[in-house]
């Protein structure tokens, strides 16, 4: 292991042993707090998600027992009243999960490592499985580096372009987020 070692005991045995035979030049976790951040803009937008589904669920299961008491209620009306309270329940469990993406966010990039060695890029996204995926550095076309304050950084590396199913180009790229010395592991 070099000195450019930025990850926690705890998954150095489990690199060390997918890695065997590699020499490891850089590692490091991404920054939970930089994460947490840059989900942020998704939490605010499920306040008012949240918000208007709520009180439109509110209005929909008071409905409910008019609706179903009603004599003259048609069976369309009664299936009616449930369906749209279960659609509105759903818009309400989606704000309630921006609502907690921010902290999801932390706690996946926790799990995460970044390492360079002499033969590949690697992330390994720990947890009850690990999930190992793998660039050559020879298909990297290009690196844009991001660089924040005490080092923390972004670094996306640019694998090529590909058509989207409209038939459009797009960028394929992989972007390693808040990574610590980021210019260390771009040169």
């Amino acid at each position: 292991m070099s000195s450019h070692s930025y990850i926690s005991d705890e998954f150095l045995d489990t690199i060390t042993r997918e890695l065997s035979g590699e020499r490891i030049l850089w590692a490091g976790q991404p920054s939970s707090e930089m994460t947490f951040r840059k989900a942020l803009p998704l939490w605010a937008m499920g306040i008012p998600t949240t918000a208007v589904a709520g009180v439109a669920e509110y209005f929909v299961i008071r409905a409910i027992p008019d609706v179903t008491a009603n004599a003259n209620a048609r069976l369309m009306d009664i299936f009616g009243a449930y369906g749209f309270a279960i659609f509105t329940a759903l818009f309400v469990a989606f704000g309630i999960f921006l609502l907690l993406l921010p902290w999801i966010a932390r706690s996946k990039a926790r799990l995460v490592v970044h390492v360079l060695t002499d033969k590949r890029l690697v992330t390994a996204q720990m947890g009850a499985t690990t999930k190992i995926s793998s660039i050559e550095p020879r298909k990297i076309i290009s690196m844009e580096r991001e660089e924040h304050a005490g080092g923390l950084g972004t670094l996306k590396m640019t694998l090529g372009w590909e058509r989207n199913s409209d038939g459009e180009v797009v960028e394929k790229s992989e972007v390693w987020l808040g990574i610590p010395d980021a210019r260390g592991l771009e040169q």
